[in-house]
């Protein structure tokens, strides 16, 4: 496994934060070989959604409601 991969793959794992940091940097031309550029760019489209039970979770206990109680419509 090359190293672009492996980190593209541990941004993955580490969640959205990191996601977000790959995705910026596979748009810096003027840091990173075309190698990295390619590897981090698949963070644009091939991640893969949280699951909609994490994602409640977390509004629940930001909103202290359930989403369903505080908004008409989620997507």
């Amino acid at each position: 496994m090359t190293a672009p991969v492996r980190v593209r793959s541990a941004m993955q794992d580490l969640g959205p934060t990191f996601v977000k940091l790959g995705q910026v940097l596979a748009t810096r031309v003027d840091l990173l070989p075309p190698e990295w550029i390619a590897e981090l760019s698949e963070l644009q489209n091939a991640v893969p959604a949280l699951p909609y039970a994490d994602i409640r979770e977390q509004l629940e206990a930001d909103l202290g409601a359930s989403p369903t109680e505080v908004f008409a419509f989620l997507d």
